[in-house]
């Protein structure tokens, strides 16, 4: 999850994963990330996502990603897998329309051992605003607005 580290603490990051990689070693890192082509506008706005779902969250940009390496870490193979992570998202989607009171059918819900979130404590609001996270995130994956990657990063003999 690099979206966690913070634009302000990717090359710290990465110098701290070279430091623990043997000369030769490889990390297989997964992340979100935002296209070059609109990073820096990215960097400077806010968003539902940053403000409520993840605060000091970050997507960064596989650009923003290659300018924090520390010299001695290189990027092999990325993997592309965001419109797999879009099903994913609708999956998601699914399962918590089904912890909803207003559910169409509460039986289902009770027979696969699902609790009524707001029976747990979290508000009406909280569950509305996961659902536009979802469906927001699942349309931009799906879009290749925002996308998931796979890549390595390999340390130099």
């Amino acid at each position: 999850m690099i979206e966690a580290v913070g634009q302000k603490f990717l090359p710290q990051y990465f110098r701290v994963l070279s430091d623990r990689l043997i000369p030769g070693g490889t990390a297989v890192l997964q992340g979100i990330i935002c296209p070059d082509a609109y990073y820096d506008r990215y960097c400077k706005s806010s968003d539902f996502i940053k403000k409520y779902i993840f605060p000091g969250g970050h997507m960064p940009s596989i650009g923003a990603i290659k300018s924090s390496l520390p010299n001695d870490l290189k990027i092999g193979e990325i993997k592309h897998i965001g419109r797999h992570y879009a099903a994913t998202l609708d999956h998601w989607y699914s399962k918590l329309k089904k912890t909803w009171k207003g559910y169409p059918n509460p039986f289902h819900a009770w027979m696969k051992n699902e609790k009524n979130i707001l029976d747990l404590g979290y508000s009406e609001t909280f569950h509305r605003r996961w659902q536009y996270y979802f469906c927001l995130c699942s349309a931009l994956f799906a879009n290749d607005h925002i996308d998931t990657i796979q890549f390595t990063l390999t340390k130099e003999v």
